[in-house]
């Protein structure tokens, strides 16, 4: 874990920091190797890639109908959010390391009114439906959303 990082905008984050966890019994200190067994994962949720607004003058913020909905898009030299990691690791007893290097970048960015993002349905199970909720209704593995928040200020709040 010490050589390995999360990487935003070319600012490298630790995911090892040696912290020390404390609970009413006791506590334990953060270790620096994470041992996943054979066919199995372990999830490792340190960093957030973005949770602010790209503002930009060709981009309507709260489009309210569909002619207002319009794509920005990047290339990886331009895009405003470059992230990857750079992960240590080794097989078995071995301590020579394998480093391997993932890098990604935000391609397009688009602001779509509420209801064209956020579907409500149920699931069923054994004939029953569950009660709704919410989901995004263009969610796919190379998108991410970042949902945001509209309150009335001064002036113009379209842009």
């Amino acid at each position: 874990m010490e050589e390995s990082f999360f990487i935003l905008n070319g600012i490298a984050h630790d995911y090892f920091k040696n912290r020390v966890y404390s609970f009413a019994a006791g506590s334990y200190s953060e270790d620096n190797i994470i041992c996943i067994p054979p066919k199995a994962a372990k999830m490792v949720a340190e960093y957030n890639i973005n949770e602010t607004i790209y503002r930009d003058c060709d981009l309507y913020r709260f489009p309210a109908r569909q002619k207002h909905i319009k794509t920005k898009s990047f290339t990886k030299d331009d895009s405003p959010i470059v992230f990857g990691n750079r992960i240590a690791y080794s097989l078995g007893e071995s301590s020579n390391l394998i480093r391997c290097e993932n890098f990604f970048y935000v391609s397009e960015i688009t602001n779509y009114p509420m209801g064209d993002m956020l579907g409500y349905k149920s699931d069923e199970f054994c004939g029953k439906k569950s009660s709704m909720y919410q989901y995004f209704k263009l969610a796919a593995p190379n998108r991410f959303f970042v949902k945001y928040l509209k309150f009335k200020m001064f002036g113009n709040d379209k842009h």
